[in-house]
């Protein structure tokens, strides 16, 4: 009768009662877990401010919306359980390679556009087995705009709504990896021919442009992305050689003003015929 005459009496024993069924449901589960070697780490004093919520987390994904098997979502899961609040995946992957130091550039052109450019902005998301960051370039200088012998190839991605529009002068690049969070965990994501590009640092970038979306990947990785540093010297992001960095020392003594007359005349080779 007092319930009937006040609703929102009613509502708070509504609430109460839902509270104490969650919390019977939640300890009938963790003592499940210890039953079955699902132990919950207890080592220091955040276990009830951090570590329990997650594993209860973890069980109500679980029991409610559970992950494939071997996704990303997955393993975030699984590091719930363990009470882990960092996960670390590590990805071996191999770019296009050149392998002719005498004609490096000659090859890299016909493949890829070359621009100087700098990143002014980047954001990580999580694809189903991945995470992936975009970076938004300002184009400096266009020294190549499409790949000589191939005009129309292009590796195309739609590039996430969040980083639209894209200016006249930018392009977004796409590459493998990065640091996100996902349902309370810090994910970090390495490629291993990947390189973080820092913030206003001036590159030079061999892409597989999409100039329809103005997008591109680094095709070559690293082995095509040089620093810009003071007076136009180009420095190599890898620490081994490679035949593109050979060619580039042995031939324009790394400076972007011999780079550039090389590709213009590597160009005007190419549309005459001289392939």
């Amino acid at each position: 009768m007092l319930v009937n005459r006040f609703p929102a009496m009613k509502t708070l024993v509504i609430r109460i009662s839902l509270t104490l069924i969650s919390l019977i449901i939640c300890a009938g589960i963790i003592k499940f877990s210890y039953l079955h070697n699902k132990s919950l780490p207890l080592p220091n004093s955040d276990t009830f401010t951090w570590r329990v919520p997650q594993y209860l987390s973890y069980w109500w994904v679980r029991l409610t919306n559970p992950p494939e098997e071997g996704s990303l979502r997955w393993d975030v899961q699984e590091a719930k359980r363990k009470g882990e609040r960092q996960l670390e995946i590590i990805t071996i992957s191999c770019g296009t390679q050149l392998s002719n130091p005498q004609k490096a550039l000659k090859e890299a052109l016909s493949y890829f556009a070359v621009i100087v450019a700098e990143p002014i902005e980047k954001k990580s998301y999580a694809e189903e087995d991945a995470v992936v960051t975009w970076y938004r370039f300002r184009i400096i200088e266009t020294l190549n705009p499409r790949p000589l012998a191939c005009p129309g190839c292009s590796d195309s991605f739609d590039p996430p709504g969040d980083m639209l529009p894209i200016g006249n002068d930018e392009i977004l690049i796409l590459q493998g990896g990065g640091t996100i969070i996902i349902d309370g965990v810090k994910v970090v994501h390495h490629f291993s021919n990947k390189l973080p590009y820092s913030l206003s640092q001036k590159y030079l970038l061999f892409l597989r442009p999409d100039s329809t979306k103005r997008t591109g990947v680094a095709g070559l990785g690293p082995s095509g992305v040089f620093t810009v540093e003071s007076e136009g010297k180009l420095k190599p992001t890898t620490p081994h050689p490679t035949a593109l960095s050979m060619y580039i020392l042995e031939h324009n003594q790394n400076s972007l003003d011999r780079l550039k007359s090389d590709i213009q005349r590597l160009e005007t080779e190419f549309n005459r015929g001289g392939k």
